[in-house]
């Protein structure tokens, strides 16, 4: 996958096909390709991987049962403005991970992979804590912006620049410039982040003792 990644700038520009046999999984460019398949302008539109097993190697049941609950905890933050305090059933985690784009439940699944390293930071074993303190979702909320912050720029994501800034002040030019010039906003030290911005780090944080329970 990496030489496909990286060959000489013209043939991205000209979009020359380049098929890339991958034995497992074709996450990176899935989520390198988080975009409107019409859209036109991407670097990678004319890369295609082939051969993938139906499941990767490195993945089970327990590191995506973990990514289904990461992904219904952001949802919950979305439709109630808060927490869970349980995990749901079973046919509502499958029906939100299925409607996710297969970049998106790669990047759940980074997310909870973190958990269990997380919670060793903090001082615990094996034995997740009922619950964190406030001190402790505060330090978890920016060490997860930390670990989000270098997903995107491993992806190829870069930090506007203080022109590009000022644009995205623009809604419909701050959607453009993240899914077609790989430039997010939101990429920056967790003290820059707005309030809005910080609660959903925090919210995931507060939920790492029920994540870790699955």
């Amino acid at each position: 996958m990496a030489m496909g990644l990286y060959l000489p700038d013209v043939i991205y520009d000209q979009n020359i096909p380049v098929f890339i046999r991958q034995e497992t999984s074709s996450a990176l460019l899935d989520m390198l390709n988080n975009r409107i398949k019409k859209e036109s302008l991407n670097r990678y539109s004319h890369v295609y991987p082939f051969g993938m097993l139906t499941n990767c190697f490195d993945l089970d049941r327990h590191s995506t049962r973990r990514a289904q609950l990461v992904n219904y905890i952001y949802d919950f933050k979305n439709k109630y403005k808060s927490s869970p305090a349980t995990c749901p059933s079973e046919s509502e985690l499958l029906d939100g991970w299925n409607k996710l784009q297969v970049a998106l439940q790669w990047s759940n699944l980074y997310c909870a992979d973190s958990v269990d390293l997380k919670l060793r930071s903090l001082g615990f074993g094996t034995t997740p804590p009922l619950r964190l303190t406030s001190e402790q979702i505060e330090l978890m909320a920016e060490v997860e912006h930390n670990r989000w912050n270098m997903e995107k720029l491993l992806l190829g994501y870069s930090k506007p620049t203080p022109e590009e800034e000022e644009k995205c002040k623009d809604n419909a030019v701050r959607k453009e410039y993240k899914t077609k010039r790989f430039v997010h906003t939101d990429i920056r030290p967790y003290y820059q982040l707005d309030e809005g911005t910080k609660e959903y780090d925090r919210c995931i944080s507060e939920c790492l003792p029920l994540i870790a329970e699955q």
